[in-house]
């Protein structure tokens, strides 16, 4: 009896703890795994990839949509989008699909009732020309050209692997191909799905050297997304990220946006978040493959050197999480100064070099005062005809952003004072005549060159 009577206690901790197990299964443990469940499931989605939204200043304005940017390249109307059932426990297919095509320009698409008795399906997409190619030729994604010479790729198949339980509306990219072999992987070692797909993606991002979640490669792109960034970085060659990166290190840096105030406020924006924004990841890029490492907090002004097209090297530093183009900080103090003539204040920044301090303005000169008693007659006179505003002829952002100086009017020289020689075959020093000077020193639209001289 008592041997019975232990047992039934038995049983009964046992059918306890199953129901628990049962419980704790219900949402999770579904087809190959403790129980299945048959589901019915809504799937929707769009096949494509989109990219960056570039500068592009028109007559008409700059668009600002980045699904109506020519780079974006979507799934053509025809292409077959079938649903594969996957195991639960291997993520194999069990023969169960559902297939339609894409009806529209877009690569939208959409499957309102998929019976299933696992909530894991692979997505496939097959399209006769899937990277934008025309009727009689191929989209080129670099120039936005169609080159009708070039025949139609062949087939190509995009996938996603989702969990249509947390996933409803997929974006199906070359992201979302490229990250599956990952997740599998990580799902054989034991990982669950959800954890899987994460380390799946944070190792194909590191591989190309950006460590931070982007979000998930699955979800339709948004208009704040930096995978656009990815996606067309996963695209490139080394040979392209290295002629980019010696292109627009020198158009980002050097001209800045200033270069930009001619077409619009639009056309100014977009250069900062997608020119330089796409330097850096490719300089990210760059500094994963020639083994600098992440650049951490710990690393903050740490420099290196990165490899770009043609054997250039370019010195980059660790600054704020990222490894950018640039030097070392130097240690420096901020202050001001105040121009005794008109009383305008400026920013100035002192650096210590060796212990010598050497103080340099932080802001474009703005003075072209040639009115006040107080202005030395001479240098009213040398600022006549030699001055002009550095960005724009607007009167108020003239004074934002200063003036330039022709070199006379910055040193105060006076017209008469400069001589001009020429060196004669002699070695001997000949000063030149007065028309030939004032040739020299004045701009050619502003001067009427003599006859004897003019050819």
């Amino acid at each position: 009896m008592n041997y019975l009577k232990i047992s039934g206690q038995l049983v009964c901790k046992m059918l306890v703890l199953l129901a628990f197990v049962f419980a704790a299964c219900s949402d999770d443990c579904v087809s190959g795994g403790v129980t299945e469940e048959t589901r019915v499931y809504a799937l929707s989605g769009r096949v494509g990839d989109v990219y960056p939204k570039m500068l592009k200043a028109t007559d008409d304005g700059i668009s600002m949509d980045s699904s109506g940017y020519e780079g974006s390249v979507f799934a053509r109307k025809g292409t077959i989008v079938t649903v594969y059932e996957l195991d639960s426990l291997t993520l194999d297919t069990t023969g169960r699909f559902f297939a339609d095509t894409v009806d529209n320009d877009s690569g939208y698409f959409a499957f309102e009732n998929l019976t299933l008795n696992s909530p894991y399906v692979l997505i496939e997409t097959l399209d006769s020309c899937y990277r934008g190619c025309v009727e009689n030729g191929v989209f080129d994604l670099l120039y936005g050209t169609v080159d009708s010479t070039l025949e139609k790729k062949s087939r190509q198949v995009y996938n996603a692997v989702v969990d249509l339980r947390h996933m409803k509306n997929v974006g199906v990219s070359l992201l979302t191909t490229a990250k599956i072999p990952l997740l599998r992987q990580y799902f054989a070692e034991g990982k669950s799905f959800a954890e899987a797909s994460k380390i799946a993606e944070r190792t194909f991002l590191e591989n190309l050297g950006i460590y931070e979640d982007l979000g998930d490669f699955e979800e339709l792109v948004g208009e704040n997304s930096e995978l656009p960034y990815v996606s067309l970085l996963a695209r490139w060659s080394d040979w392209a990220i290295g002629f980019d990166i010696n292109f627009y290190s020198s158009f980002v840096f050097a001209l800045q946006s200033s270069s930009f105030w001619s077409f619009s406020t639009t056309a100014e924006q977009l250069y900062m978040t997608t020119f330089v924004k796409l330097l850096n990841y490719e300089i990210g890029y760059a500094a994963r493959r020639d083994s600098l490492g992440q650049c951490t907090e710990s690393r903050e002004n740490e420099t290196g050197k990165i490899r770009a097209y043609g054997g250039n090297i370019f010195d980059v530093v660790c600054r704020s999480g990222k490894w950018i183009i640039g030097f070392k900080t130097i240690e420096h103090t901020n202050g001001t100064m105040v121009d005794a003539r008109d009383g305008k204040t400026y920013k100035t920044v002192t650096y210590d070099f060796g212990g010598v301090p050497q103080t340099w303005m932080a802001e474009n000169l703005d003075f072209v005062d040639t009115v006040s008693l107080s202005v030395d007659s001479a240098l009213k006179a040398n600022l006549k005809g030699s001055v002009s505003c550095y960005r724009d002829t607007d009167d108020e952002k003239c004074r934002i952003w200063g003036h330039g100086y022709q070199w006379r009017a910055a040193m105060n020289i006076g017209y008469d004072d400069i001589k001009v020689y020429s060196i004669g075959t002699q070695g001997d020093s000949l000063l030149m005549s007065r028309r030939c000077r004032d040739a020299y020193l004045v701009k050619e639209s502003d001067y009427e060159f003599p006859d004897d001289i003019k050819a």
